[in-house]
């Protein structure tokens, strides 16, 4: 099997677990929020939503955030996770907070256990779900 196999089943599982722990939050905080779109075109958005954010926020939140937690800072793996997730939530709307946080925990375990790969097909599957829902 090819060793890039595993990450991308990782990836898809942990997204897929990720949108069925957090869509009951979502569904009560956006019908309370509102929802809205800021982009005219589906395809953009979901371009946006689906492929390059998680790409880029994994990127910076996992990648860069994590490996400086651990490598530069010398935290644990835990806690670095945990940090990162915090501020993945915060960096959400406030309606998707604690959602943004679980997620992000749970991509930050796929980034330390199987790699940037793993947690991107992660969150693209979760945003995935979420936009065709």
């Amino acid at each position: 099997m090819l060793p890039i196999i595993e990450p991308i089943k990782v990836g898809i599982l942990i997204g897929m677990v990720s949108y069925a722990v957090t869509v009951p939050l979502v569904i009560v905080q956006v019908r309370f929020a509102g929802h809205y779109s800021l982009f005219t075109s589906r395809a953009k958005q979901f371009l946006l939503e689906v492929v390059v954010g998680p790409t880029i926020e994994e990127l910076i939140f996992r990648y860069a955030l994590i490996t400086f937690f651990v490598a530069h800072l010398g935290l644990s793996s835990i806690i670095s996770i945990l940090l990162s997730a915090v501020l993945f939530g915060l960096a959400h709307r406030w309606y998707m907070m604690i959602p943004a946080t679980i997620t992000g925990a749970l991509y930050g375990y796929c980034f330390i256990y199987y790699g940037i790969i793993a947690a991107v097909i992660a969150h693209m599957t979760h945003n995935f779900f979420a936009s065709v829902w």
